[in-house]
C-alpha cells in the first residue's frame, strides 16, 4: 500500500497549462481506487542533553591496504533536537545558531575543534531539518583513539559555554545577514530551480506538514 498513488506527493513546476497537467494526471491516477494507507513516519522521543546520553556506536570502517590506522578514528556526537513539529520561526533560528558554531572558520564550534589539533577536519554537517525530527551533529575526523573522549569534552565544554554566556551581538547579527542573503538570493547553482524548491516542500509535505511553510 505504501507503493500507491494514494501515498504519494504530486508536484508541477513552470508555466505549461493547469488542464494539461490535471489531464496528465487523470491518465494515471484514473486507474486507481483511493486508499487510506498507513505511512506515518513515528516520532522518538529522546531528547537533546548535554552532556549526550550514552548511546554509543561503534562501527569499523575500510582503510587503504598498509595504510596506517592508528590516528583513522572517526568521533561524532548527534543530538535529537526536537519532538513537536517545529515552526518555521524555530527552524530560523536553530540556522542561525547552527551558523554561529559551524558556519564559517572563525564560528564558535568550529574554530574550537580546528584549533584542538585533535583530528584533522570538523565532519557532522551540523543542522539537520529535513527528516521528520531535527538533529544536530558534529565531531572530527583522523582522531588517535586515545583521543576520543579529549574530542567529546571539548564539543561539550563549547556548547556549555554558548548555553551560559551566549554569542557576541556582531557574530549574530553578521550571522542573520549570511543567512538572509542565501534565502533572498537563492542561488542554486547547476542544479535546477524547480527541483529545489520541490525538496524544500517536501522535506515537512511527507510528514503531513504544510508544504509552503
Amino acid at each position: 500500500e505504501l507503493y500507491h498513488p494514494s501515498n504519494a506527493k504530486i508536484y508541477f513546476y513552470g508555466d505549461d497549462p493547469a488542464p494539461q497537467r490535471l489531464a496528465l494526471l487523470d491518465e494515471y491516477l484514473s486507474e486507481f481506487d483511493a486508499i487510506n494507507p498507513d505511512s506515518e513516519v513515528k516520532t522518538q522521543s529522546k531528547k537533546a542533553s548535554l552532556p549526550a546520553e550514552s548511546a554509543r556506536i561503534t562501527q569499523k570502517f575500510p582503510a587503504a591496504e598498509g595504510e596506517d590506522a592508528a590516528n583513522k578514528h572517526m568521533i561524532q556526537m548527534n543530538w535529537l533536537l526536537n519532538e513537536a513539529p517545529m515552526s518555521s520561526k524555530d527552524k530560523l533560528a536553530l540556522a542561525v545558531v547552527d551558523h554561529l558554531l559551524l558556519g564559517t572558520s572563525a564560528a564558535t564550534l568550529q574554530k574550537a575543534l580546528t584549533d584542538s589539533s585533535l583530528g584533522s577536519a570538523v565532519i557532522g554537517g551540523g543542522l539537520s531539518d529535513e527528516l521528520k525530527q531535527a538533529t544536530f551533529s558534529v565531531g572530527l575526523k583522523g582522531v588517535p583513539p586515545e583521543k576520543v573522549a579529549d574530542v567529546e569534552a571539548l564539543v561539550v565544554k563549547v556548547l556549555e559555554k554558548v548555553v551560559k554566556d551566549g554569542f557576541d551581538d556582531s557574530a549574530v547579527e553578521a550571522s542573520m545577514n549570511s543567512i538572509e542573503f542565501q534565502l533572498r538570493e537563492f542561488n542554486t547553482g547547476s542544479f535546477p530551480r524547480g527541483l529545489s524548491f520541490m525538496l524544500g516542500a517536501m522535506s515537512g509535505w511527507i510528514y503531513d506538514r504544510d508544504p509552503l511553510e
